[in-house]
């Protein structure tokens, strides 16, 4: 009776583990799969962003090389579909749902030049509410909205007719490979996680109870974490973000930040692009709830929660270690922010910068020397709840950029 029952605990034992192995192998392969695609380019920079005036002279301004200029009379999105094409915008799937079509992100910054904050500000919170939207977060100078995709033209439009457009960025990212691989992964989590559930009640044998139970748990704590994600990029779909920085005409004859002997420190912005393409691939590896308007040599990337991830280059002039421009970056940014903290993530050096507004904003700028080349990575967070939670996943990110 011993010899025999010694093979079978033996066999199950050996069953267990090939199970679990086949688990582990099937959501490996599921994340090879997504970073093969990733390598290969697969959330190419499908994106469209034009810039009007105010733009300042310097090189360092220019935008990236395959970005597309174009005049204001040009439309917000452009042959995103072709005729008779299902709008993407209002197709987009629930968790557990597949794609019937092209899964597209629309953002939009914005600076515009008005007679007064307030009044505008009034006028842009009525028209966003008008188009069924909401505001996400509000200051005195400066708002982020979330309008339903299907309006976010005629939405931009009218949000444009509250001033004169000083600046204006309008980006589309295609997430449609991100969010199907993301769903493959979280189909496999599931099966494997019900094939172990069913081994759990077949399963007499102690330790490999307790295996198994902690098999299950790993499987439960990445099918949320994957859910998540999925809700996450559904809800950037459905909500395109538009955010507004209001300048009042007696602001616009302020030069003071003109004084900066570092032109590309002078005209940083929280929510405004003014670095270039770098010449080497810059790698930051955000996580799966970022939906990623561009990669490679420049970085532009945005969560559901308002946050906002840029990184590019500028000229490392004069030539400076990253010790130095932190230090330049806090002294020459410090005065017209409420609270400056040096921070420090693998290469990069810089600051978090925390606003005057009663409800503030946070405003990460740090950089990195490659030679004659500065990386600048930027990082725009709303308010204090997303820089607590983002913070320590984007600075781990940051350490491990190439």
């Amino acid at each position: 009776m011993v010899r025999s029952g010694r093979p079978r605990t033996a066999l199950l034992s050996v069953t267990t583990v090939l199970l679990a192995l086949l688990a582990s192998a099937l959501l490996a392969g599921c994340y090879g799969m997504g970073g093969a695609r990733e390598s290969a380019g697969y959330y190419g920079p499908a994106v469209e962003e034009t810039m009007i005036a105010g733009a300042p002279p310097s090189a360092e301004r220019a935008a990236p090389a395959d970005r597309v200029s174009g005049s204001r009379s040009e439309p917000a999105i452009a042959d995103l579909t072709a005729p008779g094409e299902p709008s993407p915008l209002t197709e987009a799937p629930s968790p557990g749902e597949s794609p019937r079509v092209r899964l597209r992100v629309f953002s939009a910054d914005l600076e515009l030049v008005v007679a007064s904050v307030e009044q505008s500000r009034s006028q842009i919170i009525a028209v966003v509410e008008a188009a069924g939207g909401y505001v996400e977060s509000s200051r005195e100078d400066f708002l982020v909205v979330r309008v339903p995709a299907e309006s976010f033209d005629a939405t931009l439009e009218s949000i444009e007719s509250a001033g004169d457009v000083r600046s204006r960025f309008v980006s589309t990212a295609d997430v449609t490979d991100q969010y199907a691989d993301l769903e493959a992964r979280l189909r496999i989590a599931e099966t494997s996680r019900e094939r172990l559930l069913q081994l759990l009640e077949r399963t007499e044998d102690a330790d490999e109870r307790v295996a198994i139970l902690r098999e299950i748990r790993r499987l439960t704590e990445e099918i949320e974490r994957l859910r998540s994600a999925l809700e996450s990029l559904s809800q950037l779909v459905r909500y395109s973000r538009i955010t507004v920085q209001l300048i009042s005409r007696i602001q616009m004859s302020q030069v003071s930040r003109s004084q900066i002997p570092f032109p590309w420190i002078a005209y940083l912005a929280p929510l405004d692009a003014t670095t270039r393409e770098a010449s080497e691939k810059i790698t930051v590896a955000l996580d799966d709830s970022f939906a990623v308007f561009g990669e490679g040599k420049y970085l532009h990337a945005e969560a559901a929660d308002g946050t906002v991830v840029r990184a590019g280059a500028v000229t490392n002039d004069p030539a400076g270690t990253e010790s130095f421009w932190q230090s330049a970056l806090a002294y020459h940014l410090g005065p017209y922010y409420q609270s400056t903290r040096p921070v420090a993530a693998g290469p990069f050096r810089g600051v978090l910068l925390e606003s005057k507004d009663t409800s503030p904003f946070f405003y990460l700028v740090m950089a990195q020397s490659r030679g004659t080349e500065l990386i600048v990575m930027e990082v725009f967070f709303p308010d204090e709840s997303a820089r607590d939670r983002r913070l320590p996943g984007i600075l781990d990110a940051a350490g491990g950029a190439e």
